[in-house]
């Protein structure tokens, strides 16, 4: 069998040497790398999102947005809330205060004066670069220097007084006016008072007594009088009016002003204008007790025992009127010369 096999092998070798065989190409074996399905798409979406953020505008980039929004909004932006040392910026023709104010979101902008051009541009914030990341602490300083811009606004409330605060202010301008000597402010404000509270006797004795300082009688009488019709403390006015007329020498008047007071309530000085009144009048028995009474409540003034004297003198009480004169006489450091010179003349002529 090697044999044959080897006749044969030269059989093939003698028809190769004859005619050429063409060799068919080696067959090429492909090889496919397949990559996972999920590392594609990423790769796919890493790059669809670089060409988006490449060819987006610069205004729409995420850190000019920020810049851009702290700087128009910055009532929004940062709240402040001044401390104890923060010094709150006056206003002009505003009145001080000593409150801190509390600037909330949102407050509307104050008109201020027109900036120029180039103060705008000197005040506007610096553009961010392209592709450059926002500073937080320039971001932050930007703030604040718009929000010191909004100025608070300052609302004034009229509150209304009660009619108690209003009294007791007219009664304070009114003495600060007579202090300073503005008459005719003064007797306004206590008008004022008056017409505002009119059953009250501060007002009628103020303006009695601005025309008494005034030389006006009358004018004083008209105000004490018209309190006392108007139901103010009688208390107050009915002595003032008694001795102004008692000035004048009015004694019905001052009798019937008096006889409005109780009689528990009378001082010493409404009995000797009621003893006096009564000793003109020629009531000497009336004045007598009325001496006599105030005799015994102020017993050391010469001037009741000399109102005794003169009553008793009237009467025909000639020895009590002489014990009662020098009484006076001895008690009479009250008394004037003109008096005590009545007092030795008439001892004389009783002696």
């Amino acid at each position: 069998m090697s044999v044959i096999n080897q006749m044969l092998k030269d059989l093939d070798q003698r028809k190769a040497g004859e005619e050429p065989v063409q060799s068919s190409p080696s067959p090429v074996i492909a090889v496919r790398h397949r990559l996972p399905l999920w590392l594609l798409i990423g790769l796919a979406g890493i790059l669809i999102a670089w060409v988006l953020w490449w060819f987006m505008p610069v205004s729409s980039k995420p850190e000019a947005f920020v810049l851009r929004t702290q700087a128009e909004t910055p009532a929004t932006a940062l709240q402040l809330i001044p401390s104890d040392e923060t010094k709150i910026p006056q206003q002009p023709d505003r009145t001080e205060t000593s409150q801190l104010l509390k600037i909330e979101p949102l407050l509307p902008q104050t008109k201020s004066e027109p900036q120029t051009a180039e103060q705008e541009m000197a005040a506007a914030p610096e553009p961010v670069p392209k592709g450059e990341a926002v500073d937080t602490e320039q971001v932050v300083v930007v703030e604040m220097q718009v929000a010191e811009l909004v100025q608070p606004q300052l609302s004034v409330e009229r509150v209304e007084l009660t009619l108690a605060q209003q009294q007791q202010q007219l009664r304070q301008q009114g003495l600060q006016a007579e202090q300073r000597g503005r008459t005719s402010e003064a007797r306004n404000y206590w008008q004022q008072l008056q017409a505002l509270a009119p059953q009250q006797a501060e007002a009628y004795v103020a303006l009695a007594r601005m025309a008494q300082q005034a030389g006006y009688e009358a004018g004083s009488q008209y105000w004490l009088q018209l309190g006392l019709e108007q139901g103010a403390d009688a208390q107050q006015l009915a002595p003032l009016l008694a001795a102004s007329y008692a000035r004048q020498q009015l004694w019905p008047q001052v009798l019937q002003v008096l006889a409005l007071l109780p009689e528990t309530s009378l001082r010493p000085a409404e009995l000797a204008m009621r003893a006096a009144a009564w000793q003109q009048l020629g009531e000497h028995q009336a004045a007598l007790a009325a001496f006599e009474h105030l005799g015994r409540l102020e017993p050391q003034q010469g001037r009741w025992w000399l109102g005794m004297a003169i009553s008793s003198d009237a009467l025909g009480q000639r020895q009590q009127a002489v014990n009662q004169f020098q009484r006076s006489l001895q008690l009479g450091d009250d008394l004037t010369s003109v008096s005590k010179e009545y007092i030795r003349q008439r001892l004389q002529e009783l002696n």
